[in-house]
């Protein structure tokens, strides 16, 4: 995966920001296809911020937990 850039996390949801190329919004969204089939436990969104891609997971805070690790992040 394309590297980070920021992380802002609560128990409700993770936002990861991302450098906002095409290739990186490429690839955040076939991932986001990806894990929408078999994370639906959560809600994943995309948005564009000029030169930043913000990915948002958000959902119980069990959920937000597990896909916070997937990322390698620790409480």
């Amino acid at each position: 995966m394309t590297r980070r850039l920021d992380v802002d996390r609560s128990s409700s949801y993770l936002t990861v920001s991302f450098g906002g190329t095409e290739a990186v919004r490429a690839e955040l969204a076939d991932l986001v296809a990806s894990e929408r089939q078999c994370c639906g436990f959560v809600t994943w969104e995309l948005e564009d911020r000029g030169d930043k891609i913000l990915l948002t997971i958000s959902g119980d805070a069990d959920g937000v937990t597990a896909m916070a690790e997937s990322f390698g992040l620790r409480s």
